[in-house]
């Protein structure tokens, strides 16, 4: 998350704040130092959401965002 921070040109001082923020938002905390390829489907979902909205986007377009969540995940 860090690298597409950076190249999003989010504010240095406020990225691990923002980057704890969301990995916590989206519920990836207990994967947070594992490998995206290591992560299921739904989590694999979950982790481009929360790149999408990392380094201040002023605007996101999604298509679906919540196919192959599970229900809980889904709220």
């Amino acid at each position: 998350m860090e690298l597409f921070y950076d190249f999003k040109g989010g504010d240095p001082a406020s990225k691990a704040a923002e980057i704890d923020d969301l990995i916590e938002g989206v519920g990836l905390v207990e994967k947070r130092n594992d490998l995206g390829q290591s992560l299921s489907g739904g989590q694999k979902r979950k982790l481009s959401a929360a790149l999408a909205f990392c380094g201040g986007s002023k605007l996101i377009i999604m298509d679906e965002p919540t196919s192959s969540l599970d229900i809980s995940a889904r709220r």
